[in-house]
């Protein structure tokens, strides 16, 4: 049984008991904020296309390249309605807060080709994949800073309350057009392994060099997009816009070329090229229009089998030590882009996953190196 402390609401409980619970009292700030359901709203809608074809060049040589794309329409977004200075004496309705709208106003294109190479001998494989995308979107994330606004809760999804999923203009869906925030162009990846052969004269060098096995990844990536935010103003009756963008002044400027070091990275973006956008006036940068640095990661595997023949013909006992970032190298991650920060434009080392609105997935961090040994027999 549910065991609540004095004074607390049950959330989950029937709506209408809920509710009149609060009848006649202030609304306290841990009540969730309202959340308006399209009554017609419905499953989106996907068309996807994929070709491919695959050419063995010789007998150990294989070359592939396939080209895939999905467009998605009628996606379940989020925007933010009955907004302050609406009108001019406040909102549509002054008695009600924001309210979360939810409704298929969202949609959706991704294109992407493929090339993969794969090159076989007895022992071993060497693969490289490279891989082109593009994916356009108008809101990637409909639950960032909303999902029933967990700040009643423990619960920590990791946003800030400056970026929450709603359209920058009300009512506009068109107007947030632009990179997906997944939007990663390119992507090689190479893989490996090698099993080492027995030595031909059969000594005990050759016992302890025999039954090896060598893997490692490597991966080089491009940068992921980012939008540059600027202060949101507000003229009564003319809207406010809400994860405003900031103005450029000039855009050959606005990404240092050769970005100078500072504490924990660089700085990346020039603040004297930015400028804050007029009130109740969208700023002239695009939705994720830059791109971050890019980045790369190797691991590397070393195993060895030993053969337990007192475990039949198959019994072995094999040890493996996988190495993830066995260069210990960190990455820059995307810069502080909030235009008025002290750290706007600096780019830190250790790259942090986007977090998703939704509690239950966290991002991939990048971790230092580490080592994992692992021990398991066959038979």
């Amino acid at each position: 049984m549910l065991q609540l402390p004095a004074g607390a609401t049950n959330f989950l409980a029937p709506v209408l008991s809920v509710l009149q619970t609060f009848e006649g009292k202030a609304l306290p700030s841990t009540f969730p904020d309202l959340t308006l359901v399209d009554p017609d709203l419905r499953n989106g809608r996907v068309k996807s296309y994929f070709a491919g074809v695959q050419q063995r060049i010789t007998g150990n040589l294989t070359l592939e390249v396939n080209a895939l794309g999905a467009y998605g329409r009628a996606l379940i977004t989020t925007d933010v309605i009955n907004r302050s200075f609406s009108t001019l004496d406040g909102r549509y309705n002054n008695s009600l807060p924001d309210i979360a709208y939810r409704a298929n106003q969202g949609f959706s294109d991704y294109n992407a080709m493929t090339t993969v190479v794969r090159y076989r001998i007895p022992r071993g494989l060497l693969q490289g994949s490279y891989t082109w995308s593009h994916s356009i979107d108008n809101q990637s994330d409909p639950l960032v800073g909303d999902f029933f606004n967990l700040t009643f809760t423990s619960i920590q999804t990791g946003e800030t309350s400056e970026q929450r999923s709603t359209f920058s203009e009300q009512f506009n869906p068109n107007a947030d057009r632009g990179n997906s925030d997944f939007d990663q162009r390119q992507n090689l990846v190479l893989f490996s392994y090698w099993n080492l052969p027995a030595p031909f004269v059969q000594s005990r060098a050759g016992i302890v060099l025999r039954d090896w096995t060598v893997s490692g990844l490597a991966a080089f990536r491009s940068g992921l997009p980012y939008t540059v935010y600027g202060p949101s103003a507000a003229l009564p009756g003319q809207g406010l816009v809400l994860n405003n963008r900031a103005n450029v002044l000039d855009a050959s400027q606005a990404v240092f070329a050769n970005p100078a070091p500072v504490p924990g990275g660089v700085q990346l973006l020039n603040p004297e090229a930015f400028a804050t956008a007029a009130p109740s006036t969208l700023g002239d940068t695009g939705r994720n229009a830059f791109t971050g640095p890019g980045f790369y990661s190797f691991d590397l595997s070393l195993a060895r089998a030993f053969h337990l023949p007192w475990l039949g013909e198959s019994g072995q006992l094999r040890i493996r030590a996988d190495a993830y970032n066995v260069l210990n190298h960190a990455n820059l991650g995307n810069p502080d882009a909030q235009l008025n920060d002290p750290a706007f434009g600096v780019a830190s080392y250790g790259r942090q996953g986007y977090p998703s609105g939704f509690p239950a997935v966290a991002p991939l961090n990048e971790t230092p190196r580490e080592i994992q040994m692992s021990v398991k027999v066959e038979f």
